[in-house]
């Protein structure tokens, strides 16, 4: 990285100040976001367990109940008692650790030891500039500084990227072993509700 420092032999100290201040500061607001985290980690938690307890029964009481109506009730709210416990699920399960170790990085860069080098460039350009030679000779060299254009995804790529969510996932594996267990209506009830995600 090169940035004009003031001519003195202070400019080390400086620079690597203001580098350790702002990492410290990023580790500072990595540990709130991670605290708020797990604080709303903990929140669904109870609310998920709460309606999962609520839901699961209501449906006990709907067993006494005749009839496809019920019947379909009675699971769908099961389902969505479940389906209440993917937000706690994906923080405990995914998005902590991804936050700790970023954390851990800006801990790790917060001390890391900097230095200031004179860059000597025999054009001089970083003094002057380039000149309209150097500039079209790189310009040939390296080409445009163009950001690519990305490519569209396909439908199989679309399809496939529909698993990284672990909800999708429970919903897969529980219509599985509603399949195993030979009951239709379950795994039919299930995947519904897994192309509606």
């Amino acid at each position: 990285m090169w940035n004009q420092l003031p001519a003195h032999g202070d400019a080390e100290h400086l620079l690597e100040t203001a580098v350790h201040n702002y990492f410290t500061y990023r580790a500072n607001l990595n540990r709130l976001e991670f605290r708020h985290l797990l604080k709303q980690g903990c929140t669904s938690l109870i609310i998920g367990l709460a309606f999962l307890a609520a839901c699961t029964l209501t449906s006990q009481l709907l067993r006494r109940q005749a009839g496809t109506l019920p019947i379909v009730l009675r699971e769908g709210l099961i389902i969505a008692g479940w389906v209440a416990m993917w937000r706690p699920m994906e923080i405990f399960l995914y998005e902590w650790w991804p936050l700790l170790r970023t954390g851990q990085l800006y801990e790790k860069l917060s001390r890391m030891r900097v230095e200031v080098e004179k860059r000597i460039d025999s054009d001089n350009a970083m003094a002057v500039g380039l000149t309209n030679a150097e500039a079209r000779k790189r310009l040939a060299e390296l080409g445009e500084n163009r950001i690519g254009s990305q490519r569209r995804a396909g439908a199989f790529t679309f399809f496939i990227a529909q698993f990284k969510s672990p909800i999708i996932l429970i919903l897969i594996g529980a219509a599985v072993v509603s399949l195993f267990l030979q009951d239709r209506t379950d795994a039919a009830l299930i995947l519904a509700m897994w192309r509606k995600q």
